[in-house]
């Protein structure tokens, strides 16, 4: 890395000698980016969250939050949350009442996280949740844009979600019979 810097610094058709003293900062060196390991690590971490929802991982699901976890839910243009749940264990038995009987995939996008000290975070994320699930002799299918705004905490050296206001911004419904794929290919 240093030396493509150095390269970067020094120019195509330029010399550079061992002699040759150049002061520039790596990026390990930045105070700009001395938070770019928490970060990763919470993307993992939020990552973990949808896999394991989405695959019905339930002990890895309950492994992502922080003692003491909240989730609040609003709707669609409602000021006040329409849902609270406090504690891992209820939040984890909520969510698997709500998808066990559903095919979900979920994705998190561009998250702004802000470390705001060794132990502490927060972050926004730009999400979609699909659901799909069988009802009588149809598929229903929900997909649901969202605003995940989330505070983390470290916990025996690892970061989990302390809390979770989840904004529900709108929702697209699809009503299908039921498809034989095989016939379709």
């Amino acid at each position: 890395m240093a030396l493509s810097i150095l390269l970067l610094m020094v120019g195509v058709g330029q010399s550079v000698t061992a002699s040759d003293n150049y002061n520039y900062v790596t990026p390990v060196d930045d105070p700009a980016y001395s938070n770019i390991g928490s970060e990763l690590e919470i993307r993992k971490l939020k990552s973990q969250y949808f896999l394991c929802l989405d695959s019905k991982q339930w002990d890895c699901f309950r492994s992502v939050f922080a003692s003491g976890f909240r989730l609040r839910i609003f709707e669609p243009g409602e000021n006040e949350p329409r849902f609270e749940i406090t504690g891992i264990d209820n939040m984890v038995t909520a969510t698997r009442e709500s998808v066990d009987e559903s095919t979900t995939i979920h994705h998190g996008h561009e998250p702004l996280i802000e470390i705001l000290s060794e132990n502490e975070a927060r972050g926004t994320w730009p999400a979609q949740g699909i659901m799909r699930r069988k009802v009588n002799d149809r598929f229903v299918t929900r997909h649901a844009f969202n605003l995940y705004h989330e505070t983390y905490k470290k916990e025996n050296g690892d970061w989990k979600i302390s809390s979770t206001d989840l904004i529900r911004k709108f929702f697209v419904w699809d009503m299908d019979s039921e498809v034989d794929l095989k016939s379709r290919f």
